[in-house]
Formats: structure tokens, C-alpha cells, sequence
């Protein structure tokens, strides 16, 4: 999609139908009258308080609000006339209750300990339909609890009280469901559908059941026109990190089309305009505008409205501290603030101006709440108040609802769709998501070709002989292996990213739970009888397994039917789950029980009495008993070429070995048909019970907590006025300087983002860097601050003080605060700014030294009471908010007190009070002699006002540079007159933002052109030649001065960054509940039952032997799967901070990665010590200390190589899927080949390379010889006497081709493998962070 695309008009020109006038939703219709606004201007003082007067009723109109809507627009259905909707509230009062104990606290206590918050205190209100109601306030007002509680999503432990009535009548949440839409902030989508898919899907679910469908797809077609969504409505939605497809724009204008659909009369919306630049907010408050001057009642959240968007409001709903501060139109809003002595200053965003006034400021809350008590008192006594709480309380009935159908409403199903509509919509939508997802579909043939092909090799043509016995039974049972795990992480890996979006429509009443199941189940029922096909089509005939085409047909329908076993399992483990990482912890630990009691590592006679019931639950069991059968009933004879003590004459002999019978064939296969029946029922109930309990808690309330943010003092401490100013600050210059986007190979320059630039940074000067999306901003700071990746290319001087600077120079005298912040969420705020000192500062600097800069900065930055805080990642009061999360990214750049910083969106994420205050903070922080530069996405009018200069970019090319009120002048004598009420920042973004290709390039030339010829232009190249030819002058001392703070890094300090880094890698290890505790469960927990499954049959008989063999496969297996697989998102999730630390010079990559592999190795120490020790004696292995402890030093190495290849897998791929898509037949490889499974005399020449890498051959050898050398004394306790019997331990060693003198070898190999797969990943890793 072009930019173009992007950005034409939403919307048809036409006027909309406003309060008490007519205005266009166009740039020129932005300014309020000069008759309702207030023209008192701004004191010089920073601190923002006011007087309150009393406010005369009869000074004080009402404006009666608009009903009905005069603006005739295009009806839905042409057989449905719209039923508007007037949303009343009132009386509304919220509690939250919190409790305060931890959950293994209520077990020791009979009364819990109960908080009980009020949120909001007697909330009244009303929206009317044509009219947009925006909810406005700052953090901890209380604007997202009341939008949820006004739709009926009020989270678990919030206690709503009050009347919400429609049309003067009472409505509940199921009425309300059917009749609004609510566009929530995050979108869900599938992302393989395409836009227009996606919207007829919505069509079938969401419209009325008796509309025909050539009606439903005209009405897609119209929406799809309508919110300019025709240029890439074949377009994939797409998936962050996996599937390029919308810009976040045409994200949300979809997330509007989607709910616009079914033409609903109430709209709710919550945070709209989030995460889009000014540009595109306009747009998509425009498209608000237009769809309420049709007549629908729409209500929304907005964080930071600009001028422009506060322009297009109808009505407000200032909140503060829980309470109504005002609510009516916009002009109301400026003359009710002016009658309290509060008017809104001249060219300022009333809209900051209202949410400043409203704020609580930390240090002045009880002079700020009283404040706010009196406006909203004043409010309440006012006509205007009493006229919106007299129409909230206007309710006609207690019981009855407008909303319902007459008599057939109590009949009626809540649903639009029938069931067979329903079921029809939702199977055509996940038959296109299956065959369109590249997990589904891609991955999974191209693992299930490679892992036939590499059984295929490994087994190739097998023969009727001893050997091929053990081989063919081995292959067989690496069928079962292979379909069930490659089957249960795919269904994972799908099911649970699906998992959201099926709540979310499940609770808007799209669909019913078991039409979603059912649908999921037949659409993926091809995939997952396909794949066992094309597997058993290549390795079948490879291996030379039973000749015949029953045989191979029976085969086929056997993996497939344990293919589908472990696809239900796969539902029932995801359904359970909460997400991804719980699913995939859970999965393969409860696998194994299932794997031991399939007949190939326990004999069926060998199951102790107590495990008999969950042995029937085993699909390997049936699967392998019938697989067996239909292999072996048949032959006659087998060939023994060597002793016969190990070879079975008939395979009805191998049968009897394993305790099978033929008769227990078709009992198998019911078997395996009920336990997909039974899994796939309890994954049905768990997914019903979650959608109950979904329903019960709707959507979990951001109970709004207050950012304490801090305030600048007249004496905040000896950063500001205590610190004498440096004599000579950094003046960075810049000139020619040119940006390229680059192609993959960096051979070719795909776009051009910066062209030609120039410009000045002073010291003592906060600069910022504005502009619309796209137009260039942080590619230009980026550039200046020399931390573009390898995908951009830069070219042009820059300067510092007039000298030639390099990247060394940047790296050591710059901070760099990034827009996302990113921490360590297990530290502290003392900790993480302990590791940022020792890893920044001079290794030379005193303890106390540093302790005292962390107290100021804290105090500084407002976190001092924080400071013991961890910082966390998510919304609990015992962790960071995000304000506070942003002033400790901000502290972190200061403790090297940089001589330049740059910020990148400072603001991003901030309510205007907390924006203006972390803006505040930075001017202060250059007027002590620095140079700070950062990047604004909307500022407002208090935070524009702080800028010393501001340089606009847009279309790569620089429009102004200079002061602010030198802009103002210059874009007014080019006719561009910033108009009254309006924040210039706001106009001058909106005057050279692409609304289209050819207007917005006209302008932009224009601007640029006046803007060579201007005095500002004049100003920064005086100054850049100035800078040039005294540093000419002075060359040979000024860089000798320059440059020596660059040295004293280059010093060797790994052993103190080492130090520090594993301190901060234990910190997250030994805090983080997933890494200790859940895992330490499983492993106890799984060995015990694994323990279990073996008391009583490892005995020196022949049982025995394979019982040992179960056991020593358990130890080694648990021990390699589960911590590689652990691992292999370590990377991943670790990636962004690795990249950002080590571009920032903090550390070498080889120093981090040493690190954390040091700080995993104790817990990959107490794992194996607990797994091995439970295990080892439970199952009862060889009862010698030296064989035990032996036992242990092989497990260790096996986990720990295991833990490598999984480092490596993970620094080598660029995600999860995609390394689990690689490792998985990588692994099979290793299993196949470690011994139980194929003799290893028998393996191809061009195989057997393998055992010399393969770990777990090592470590099961290593095990066999420790339980079998020396042992003489095997019983031979058959009936039958043709049976085979081994009677020496050297006998089971040669069965499997082991050898008594390789158990040194093999720890040395698992050893130099080890040290091979860390060299590997720290290398790929290194290459990670140098290639973005």
C-alpha cells in the first residue's frame, strides 16, 4: 500500500451537526469563537493554580443537547429504520477490592485482610446520539473504570453500584451486547486473513439472521469505501514478527469496519488514537465524527487530544479523582473554567490546559484535591449539572427494556447468527486460517518430509533378521514419538496465539463455544490426516516394513488415528493453559508418563497395580500394541544370524516378548477413537469454563493508579541550581547529511529518508525534532547520535564544537534514551541503577561516590520512595507504573551525566501532566550547560512551551529550524496563521503533514524553499562555519582535550563487568518463579511418577533388562528435552536489551553470554541432582554410591549440552517457531540414534557420523555401562523356551552395541560438545546484534 493509500481522505466532505453550530470536519473549522473562548493569557509562572469563584446559576446557560439528528444519511438495510439510543448513567459508584495477602496465606488464616478503594463517586452522565463524547482526565481519574463499567466490563473484585439505562428504560449486559460495538485499544485479528475476509466473516456472525447475503457483501463493499480500505482490502492483516501486512492506521480504520458492520446505534471505543501520530488520529477521530453525525451515540477515551482532535468533540467528560469535573460541549467547557477564574490561556490546547488543571501534583494533594472537590462541587450546583443529572435519573422502568423485542425477546437466542449460520461462518474462516498459516501448513510438511525422510535414511531396508527386529520396533515406536509431539506443540503453538481473539468475539456475541471447537476441529481434521499419510508414504517403504498395501493402509490409518489422539491432547493442555509458556511447560513434562507406558521402555506385565488405570490413558500403548500386530502376526520366520539367545524365531514371539496379543487389535483401535473423543470433550469443557469465566469477569479492569509524578521545585537539588554551569558546553553541528535505507545485502539504496540537511544543537538548549509519522524524525537522530544499524546508511558531517566526531566519540559522551523502555523486571530501581553505574561509570570511582549520585537522581526523578521497587511488567502496585518506568529510563541516562542527550519520544505513553513534568525535568537538565535533542510525537501546548528550538521535518527534508516563536512568524508570513485556542506545535505538524500526494509536496516545496532563504537558515549556517573554522584553528590541543574522556573505557574492566552482569543474571534467575519454582515442580513432580512407574521392575531378569532400559531413556531424555526447549526462548526474549546494551558500548557480547551461561548452570545442577535422585532410587538402579554419583556427573553434562544446543538454536534463528521448526528434526536425529532404538552395527555408513556428536548416545551409554558392567547373574524366567533370554550384562552392552571402555570417551565428548555448541551461539549471537 502506498503512501497514498494511507493517508487520502476517510471520508466524503460534509458537514456535521454540532451543539450549538455547524462545522466542517476540515483543517480550516479548528478554532472555537472568540465569543466562548477566554482570552485571559498565561502568567509567567510555572505553576499552574487558580482561584475559584462562585458561579451564578443565571449567569451560567444551559444549552439543551441534541436528541434527534437532522442529517440524512444512508440507511444499513433499506428495510430497517435505526433505533437511536440516549445512554444515561447515573448514581455510579465502583469499589475495588483488594486483598493483601499471598494466595498460601488464606490456608493459615480464616478471615482475609480486604482494601476497599473508591474509584468512582456518584458519577452522572449522558450521551445522546449525533453526538462524539470524549472522556478526558489524568492518570488516576478514573476514565477507563467508568468506560468499563458503562459496557459492562468491569473486572474480577470491582463492585459496581448505580442505574445505565437506554431510551429512559434499564438495560443489562446481554441487551447491551447485541445493541453497541466496542472498538477495544489492541486489536486481534487473524492475521492470515485479508481485509475484505476478514470483514465478511463479521458480516455472517454479526448481522441480522434474516438479511440475505448479496445484502451482506454490499454492505462489506460500502464499509470497505467508506473507511478508505479499498487499496488493500486483499491485503493480509498480517502478524507482528511473522506476517508483513496493515500499517497500525488501516489496523484501526478496521477495527472501526468491523464494528460499523451491523450500522450499531451506541459505540464505545477506547483509546483510539493510541500509538498514531497526529495525522492519522485526525483521521480516525473524523471518521467518529461522521459516523455520530449519523445519528449514533458514541462514547471514547482519549489520552492526549491535540487541538485539532479537541476541535471535533461535541461533548466532554472531564473526570478527576473519580468525580465529574464537567461534562458538555467544548465551549462550555472554556467559559465554565473561565467563571471559576481558571481561563484557558491564548494559543493552548484547552484540552492539556483542563486535564493540567485537574490534576493531583505530588507534594501539593491536599491544596490540588481541594481544588478539584470544588470544581466538581461547582459543577454539580451548576444548571448544567443539575440538567444531566435530572435526565440520568429520568428512568420510565426499573424492569423493563426499550431495547428488547416485545414478546419474543425472552425466546430469541442472544446470537445474530443461527447455529448454522454460525457454524457455516466460522468453518469457512478457520479452514482459511488453517490453510493460510504458514505453522499449519509450511512448517509442518516440510518437518513432516524431513523427519520421513531422515527415519527413511536412518532405517534403510531393513531385513527379517535379529537385528532388523530391534530396528523395525524402534521405528515403529519413533512413529508414535514423532506424530505426537510434532502434533501437540503445532496445536500449542496455534491454538494459544487464537485463543484472545475467540474470547474477545465469544464475548461481543458473535458465536457459541462449541460452534468455534467444532469448526477448529473438521477444519484442521485434513491437516492432520494428511500429514500422517504423506509420513507413512515416505518412510514406510524406506524402512521395508510388511509388504502389502492392507498393511501399509492399516499403518497409515493407525498414525493417523494417534496423529488425532495427540492433536485432542494438544486442545486439552491449551485449554487449560493460561498461555503459550504455561502451554508448552505443561506439555512435554506430562507427555513422558504416557511415553513409559507404551510397552517399548515398560512391559505391560511390569506396570505396578496402582499406575494399571492410567496405563489405559496411554495412546502409545495402542498405538504401539496394534502397530506391532499388524507388523509381526504375519511373519513366520526370522532369521537369526548370531546367538540365538537374542533372537525371536516368529513374530509371535516378538509379540509375547512385549505382553501383546493380537486378539487386542480392534480394541486398540476403539481405544484410540475414545481418547480422541474423551480429550477432545475435556479440552471443550476447560474452553467453556474459561468463556464462563470470562463472561463472569469480563475484561480485567486497569484499576487507574495514580503516576506519582514529581514536580520541579525552586530548589530541586544540586542538579539544577547548585551545579555550577560548565564553561564550555557541545555545540552539534551537522551539514549535507543524507540518510539511505539500504536493501538486505546492503548493496543497494532502497529509499532515501534524509536529504541534505543541516542544523545546530546548542548547549543549554532543549531541541526537539517534530513532525508526522514517516516524516524522518528519529532516522535524523539516530543518524546524529551514530546508532543506525547496518540497514541505514549516513553520510554528511557532524560536529562537535566544530571538530570531526566518530562513533567512539558519540558512544562515550552521549546518553540515549530509547522510546521503549527496557529493563531487567526482576531488579529493583536501586539495583538496576547499581548495574548501570558500574557498567557505565569509571571503575575507579568510590562507592559512596556512586551512592550518593543514585540518591540525587532518585530524588531528582521522583523515586526516591520507589527506590526498593522492583520494576516488573505488568500492572501490580508492587511494581513500576509506566510514568515511573520513563523517569527511571531517564535517571539512566544521567548518572554519566552526558554532555549530549538524546531522547526518542520521551513522552510516548503519558497523560499531559506527566508528559509535562518529565519535559520540565530535561530543560532543567540543559540549562546546566548540555545538549539535548529529542524527538516529540504530539506535544502539548505546555510541554511545546518548554522547547528552547524545534527543528519540523517532513519528507525527509528540514521545513524550520529554530526558535519557536521564529516558526510561528515564519509559517505566518507564508499565509499559514496559526489560529487562537490551537497549539502551534499541533498546526505546524498539520500544515506539512501528507493528506495527498500532490498538495502535500507542493506544500512542503514551498516551505522548504522559503525556509533557505529565511533568517533562521541564515543564523545556523553563521554559526556552523563559525564552529568549523575556530576548531581549524585550535586543531592539534582541541583534539588532544576533546577526546581524552573516550580513553579511560578502553581499560580492561571485564572482570568487573563480568562481576556485575552475573550478579544481575542471578538477580532474574533466583527471582523469577517460572525459572525455580515451576520448574523444580515439574522435575520432582515427573520423577516421581516416573519413579513410581518403575518400583518393583528393575530386577536382574528379563523384564528387567527392559525396564532398565525405560529408566535410563527417562533420566536422559527429561534431562536433554526439557531444559533444551527451555532454553530456546532465552534469546529471544533477551534480544532487544542484548542489542541495545551492546550497541551502546557496555559490554562485549562474549562478556554477556559467559555470563548468563554462568548463571544458569546452578540451576541446571540442582535439576538433575533432584530429577536423578528420585528417580535413581525410587526405580531401584544398581545400589552402589560410586555408580550413583557417577550417574549424576553424566546427567549433569547431558543437561548442560543440552542447555547449549538450545542457547544455540536460539541465538541462531530469529524466533521461537521458527527455531523449534529446525530443532525438532534435529532431535530426532539424536533420539534415534542414542540406542533403544536402532542397533548401531546396523546404521548406514553415511549415518554413522552422527553418533560422534550425538550427546544423548554418549550419556545412554555411559548409563548402560554403569548399570550392566560386571553383572553376571540375569535369570531366565520365561515359559517359553524358544524365547530369547541374555543371562550377562556384556550380553545387554552388545545388544545395543555398546562398548564397557567408552564411558570416559563419552563424558569427554559431551564435554568438547558442550564448549563447540556455546563457541556456535555466542558467534551467532555476536552476529545478531551486529545485523539489526
Amino acid at each position: 500500500m502506498t503512501a497514498t493509500d494511507e493517508t487520502e481522505p476517510l471520508l466524503s466532505k460534509r458537514t456535521f451537526s454540532s451543539c450549538n453550530k455547524q462545522q466542517a470536519a476540515s483543517y480550516n473549522a479548528i478554532s472555537l469563537d472568540a465569543s466562548e473562548t477566554a482570552t485571559s493569557s498565561r502568567t509567567g509562572s510555572d505553576s499552574w493554580s487558580f482561584k475559584l469563584k462562585p458561579i451564578l446559576r443565571s449567569s451560567y446557560k444551559a444549552i439543551t443537547p441534541l436528541i434527534t439528528a437532522t442529517t440524512e444519511t444512508t440507511r444499513t438495510f433499506d428495510t430497517e429504520i435505526e433505533q437511536r439510543i440516549t445512554y444515561t448513567w447515573s448514581d455510579l459508584n465502583i469499589y475495588a477490592t483488594k486483598r493483601d495477602e499471598k494466595p498460601w496465606e488464606g490456608f493459615f488464616k480464616r478471615k482475609k485482610s480486604v482494601e476497599r478503594r473508591h474509584l468512582l463517586k456518584d458519577v452522572c452522565g449522558a450521551a445522546y446520539p449525533g453526538e462524539l463524547l470524549v472522556i478526558m482526565g489524568s492518570s488516576g481519574a478514573g476514565k477507563t473504570t467508568l468506560l468499563n463499567a458503562l459496557t459492562f466490563r468491569s473486572g474480577r473484585g470491582v463492585t459496581v453500584s448505580g442505574v445505565m439505562a437506554a431510551n429512559g428504560r434499564r438495560v443489562s449486559s446481554t441487551v447491551l451486547t447485541s445493541r453497541t460495538a466496542y472498538v477495544q485499544q489492541d486489536d486481534l485479528f487473524v492475521g492470515t486473513l485479508t481485509v475484505k475476509e476478514h470483514l465478511l466473516f463479521q458480516a455472517m456472525v454479526r448481522m441480522d439472521r434474516g438479511i440475505p447475503m448479496e445484502q451482506r457483501i454490499d454492505r462489506v463493499h460500502r464499509v470497505i469505501n467508506e473507511l478508505a480500505l479499498s487499496k488493500c482490502k486483499n491485503t493480509v492483516i498480517g502478524q507482528p514478527g511473522r506476517i508483513k501486512g496493515l500499517s497500525g492506521g488501516e489496523m484501526k480504520r478496521l477495527s472501526f469496519a468491523s464494528e460499523v458492520l451491523t450500522d450499531p446505534p451506541l459505540m464505545f471505543c477506547d483509546e483510539p488514537t493510541s500509538g498514531l501520530d497526529s495525522f492519522m488520529a485526525h483521521q480516525v477521530v473524523t471518521v467518529l465524527k461522521a459516523l455520530a453525525a449519523r445519528g449514533k451515540t458514541i462514547v471514547v477515551t482519549l489520552h492526549q487530544p491535540s487541538s485539532e482532535l479537541f476541535a471535533l468533540f461535541d461533548r466532554i467528560l472531564l473526570m478527576a479523582e473519580g468525580r465529574v469535573a464537567f461534562m458538555g460541549t467544548t465551549s462550555q467547557a472554556c467559559s465554565f473554567f473561565e467563571t471559576l477564574g481558571a481561563a484557558c490561556p491564548s494559543n493552548y490546547n484547552p484540552a492539556d490546559y483542563f486535564v493540567q488543571m485537574l490534576a493531583v501534583v505530588p507534594g501539593q494533594e491536599m491544596s490540588c484535591r481541594h481544588a478539584i472537590n470544588t470544581v466538581c462541587d461547582a459543577f454539580q450546583k451548576s444548571e448544567l449539572g443539575i440538567k444531566i443529572a435530572l435526565e440520568a435519573e429520568a428512568i420510565n422502568s426499573e424492569c423493563e427494556d426499550s431495547l428488547k423485542d416485545s414478546k419474543s425477546y425472552g425466546k430469541r437466542s442472544p446470537y445474530k447468527a443461527s447455529w448454522c449460520e454460525q457454524f457455516r461462518a466460522v468453518l469457512w474462516r478457520c479452514w482459511l486460517s488453517v490453510i493460510k498459516e504458514p505453522i499449519l501448513i509450511k512448517v509442518r510438511l516440510l518437518q513432516t518430509i524431513m523427519v520421513s525422510l531422515l527415519i527413511g535414511i536412518v532405517y534403510f531396508n531393513q531385513q527379517l533378521d535379529q537385528d532388523g527386529v530391534m530396528n523395525i520396533n524402534g521405528a515403529l515406536f519413533i512413529f508414535l514419538t514423532n506424530m505426537t509431539f510434532q502434533n501437540v506443540f503445532a496445536v500449542i503453538n496455534v491454538f494459544c496465539t487464537e485463543l484472545p481473539i475467540f474470547l474477545r468475539e465469544h464475548q461481543n456475541g458473535m458465536y457459541r463455544t462449541d460452534v468455534y471447537f467444532l469448526c477448529k476441529t473438521l477444519a484442521e481434521a485434513p491437516i492432520f490426516i494428511a500429514v500422517p499419510l504423506l509420513f507413512t508414504i515416505i518412510s514406510y517403504p524406506m524402512i521395508g516394513l510388511y509388504p502389502g498395501f492392507d498393511h501399509f493402509f492399516i499403518t497409515t490409518g493407525i498414525v493417523a488415528l494417534v496423529a488425532n489422539v495427540s492433536t485432542s491432547f494438544g486442545y486439552l493442555i491449551s485449554c487449560i493453559s493460561s498461555n503459550l509458556f504455561m502451554a508448552l511447560s505443561i506439555g512435554p513434562p506430562v507427555i513422558i508418563p504416557f511415553l513409559l507406558f507404551g510397552g517399548f521402555f515398560l512391559n505391560t506385565a511390569s506396570v505396578p497395580f496402582y499406575f494399571e488405570w492410567f496405563s489405559y490413558l496411554s495412546w502409545f500403548r495402542y498405538g504401539n500394541e496394534a502397530l506391532l500386530i499388524n507388523q509381526w502376526a504375519d511373519v513366520e520366520t526370522i532369521a537369526c544370524t548370531r546367538s540365538n539367545a537374542t533372537c525371536p524365531k516368529t513374530g509371535r514371539m516378538i509379540l509375547q516378548t512385549f505382553n501383546f496379543s493380537e486378539d487386542h487389535f480392534w480394541t486398540d483401535i476403539i481405544c484410540l477413537f475414545s481418547l480422541i473423543v474423551a480429550f477432545r470433550f475435556l479440552a471443550f469443557l476447560a474452553l467453556l469454563s474459561k468463556t464462563r469465566r470470562n463472561a463472569k469477569q469480563k475484561i480485567e479492569t486497569r484499576v487507574d493508579t495514580m503516576t506519582a509524578m514529581y514536580v520541579l521545585k525552586e530548589n530541586p537539588g544540586r542538579h539544577i541550581e547548585d551545579e555550577a554551569v560548565p564553561s564550555r558546553g557541545v555545540m552539534l553541528t551537522w551539514r549535507d547529511v543524507s540518510v539511505y535505507a539500504m536493501d538486505r545485502g546492503r548493496r543497494n539504496v532502497s529509499k532515501q529518508l534524509i536529504e541534505n540537511v543541516r542544523g545546530v544543537a546548542k548547549p543549554n538548549d532543549l531541541t526537539a525534532i517534530i513532525g508526522a509519522s514517516g516524516a524522518g524524525k528519529s532516522s535524523l537522530m539516530t543518524a546524529l547520535a551514530f546508532r543506525t544499524g547496518p540497514e541505514l546508511l549516513v553520510k554528511g558531517d557532524i560536529r562537535a564544537n566544530g571538530v570531526l566526531i566518530d562513533s567512539s566519540y558519540m558512544m562515550q559522551n552521549s546518553g540515549y534514551m530509547h522510546q521503549e523502555d527496557m529493563f531487567v523486571t526482576t531488579m529493583t530501581v536501586t539495583e538496576h541503577l547499581w548495574f548501570m553505574a558500574r557498567m557505565k561509570l569509571d571503575g575507579k570511582i568510590e562507592k559512596s561516590e556512586i551512592r550518593r549520585e543514585i540518591d540525587n537522581l532518585l530524588k531528582d526523578v521522583g523515586l526516591s520512595d520507589r527506590r526498593d521497587v522492583r520494576i516488573g511488567s505488568g500492572t501490580d502496585e508492587k511494581t513500576l507504573s509506566g510514568g515511573e518506568k520513563k523517569r527511571l529510563a531517564f535517571a539512566t541516562e544521567l548518572l554519566t551525566d552526558p554532555k549530549i542527550l538524546f531522547l526518542d519520544e520521551p513522552t510516548t505513553g503519558q497523560d499531559s501532566h506527566s508528559a509535562n513534568c518529565l519535559v520540565s525535568q530535561l530543560r532543567c537538565f540543559a540549562k546546566r550547560g548540555r545538549t539535548v535533542l529529542c524527538t516529540i510525537h504530539q506535544p502539548s501546548s505546555a510541554v511545546f512551551s518548554f522547547f528552547d528550538r524545534i527543528i519540523l521535518i517532513a519528507e525527509g527534508r528540514v521545513v524550520f529550524s529554530g526558535r519557536i516563536d521564529q516558526a510561528v512568524q515564519f509559517f505566518a508570513s507564508q499565509g499559514y496563521a496559526c489560529p487562537r485556542n490551537y497549539n502551534p506545535a499541533d498546526f505546524l505538524i498539520a500544515t506539512v503533514a501528507k493528506k495527498n500526494e500532490n498538495e502535500s509536496g507542493q506544500v512542503v516545496q514551498k516551505m522548504c524553499n522559503a525556509f533557505l532563504i529565511s533568517e533562521a537558515s541564515v543564523e545556523i549556517d553563521r554559526i556552523i562555519n563559525e564552529q568549523t573554522y575556530s576548531s581549524l584553528a585550535s586543531k592539534s590541543l582541541g583534539d588532544a582535550q576533546f577526546f581524552a574522556p573516550c580513553c579511560w573505557k578502553k581499560g580492561a574492566r571485564c572482570c568487573s563487568r563480568l562481576y556485575w552482569l552475573l550478579y544481575r543474571n542471578f538477580l532474574q534467575v533466583l527471582r523469577d518463579p517460572t525459572v525455580q519454582v515451576l520448574q523444580i515442580l515439574q522435575q520432582m513432580s515427573v520423577a516421581t511418577i516416573a519413579g513410581l512407574c518403575f518400583v518393583g521392575s528393575v530386577n536382574f531378569d528379563q523384564l528387567g533388562i527392559q525396564a532398565t532400559k525405560g529408566v535410563i531413556f527417562i533420566l536422559v531424555s527429561e534431562n536433554a528435552f526439557f531444559p533444551m526447549y527451555a532454553t530456546l526462548a532465552l534469546i529471544p526474549q533477551e534480544l532487544p536489551l542484548i542489542r541495545r546494551e551492546y550497541r551502546a558500548g557496555m559490554y562485549p557480547i562474549s562478556l554477556y553470554y559467559i555470563a548468563r551461561i554462568l548463571s544458569l548452570i546452578p540451576g541446571f545442577v540442582v535439576e538433575p541432582f533432584l530429577f536423578a535422585t528420585i528417580v535413581y532410587w525410587l526405580a531401584g538402579l544398581r545400589n552402589d554410591i560410586v555408580t550413583f554419583a557417577l550417574t549424576l556427573l553424566i546427567l549433569l553434562l547431558t543437561i548442560n549440552v543440552s542447555a547449549a544446543c538450545g542457547c544455540f538454536f536460539s541465538a541462531a534463528f530469529g524466533n521461537v517457531p521458527v527455531a523449534m521448526a529446525y530443532l525438532v528434526p534435529f532431535d530426532y536425529i539424536l533420539m534415534i540414534t542414542m540406542g533403544p532404538f536402532v542397533k548401531l552395527g546396523s546404521l548406514p555408513l553415511y549415518i554413522r557420523w552422527v553418533k560422534y556428536i550425538s550427546w544423548l548416545l554418549h550419556s545412554n551409554e555411559a548409563l548402560t555401562i554403569l548399570q550392566w558392567d560386571g553383572i553376571r547373574n540375569i535369570s531366565c524366567e520365561t515359559t517359553e523356551p524358544e524365547l530369547p533370554c541374555i543371562t550377562e550384562g556384556d550380553e545387554v552392552l552388545r545388544l545395543y552395541d555398546f562398548d564397557e571402555s567408552n564411558f570416559w570417551m563419552d563424558a569427554l565428548l559431551m564435554l568438547a560438545t558442550y564448549l563447540v555448541f556455546h563457541i556456535l551461539a555466542c558467534v551467532c549471537l555476536w552476529n545478531r546484534c551486529r545485523w539489526k
